[in-house]
């Protein structure tokens, strides 16, 4: 390898398994999990990976849903039965409700 002056490493692909080297010092396709860096060996890679390994968003969606309804005058058996949630989970948030509005 002809030395140019970049400092090129050697990475494996966290989705893929291929094996290729990082065209100047540390820049790659890479995202931080845990106490390091996963390397990927191209943006398909990382969206593919993301797609398979990242949390969904339904609890944020699942609250939001609750607190619109419980907002609409629901009450808290009719919320759980509409939405199919436990009872517990929209008496929390109704709750919740009360304590930021006061």
């Amino acid at each position: 390898m002809m030395d140019d002056g970049f400092d090129r490493m050697e990475k494996t692909c966290t989705n893929c398994g291929k094996e290729f080297v990082t065209p100047c010092g540390d820049w790659a396709f890479k995202k931080y999990k845990g106490r390091g860096y996963q390397y990927f060996c191209s943006w398909k890679c990382i969206r593919a990976w993301e797609k398979e390994h990242e949390k969904p968003a339904r609890k944020i969606d699942e609250r939001e849903k609750i607190i619109q309804a419980l907002s609409d005058g629901l009450s808290v058996k009719e919320v759980s039965v509409l939405l199919n949630v436990d009872a517990s989970k929209v008496s929390y948030w109704k709750k919740r409700m009360v304590r930021e509005n006061v």
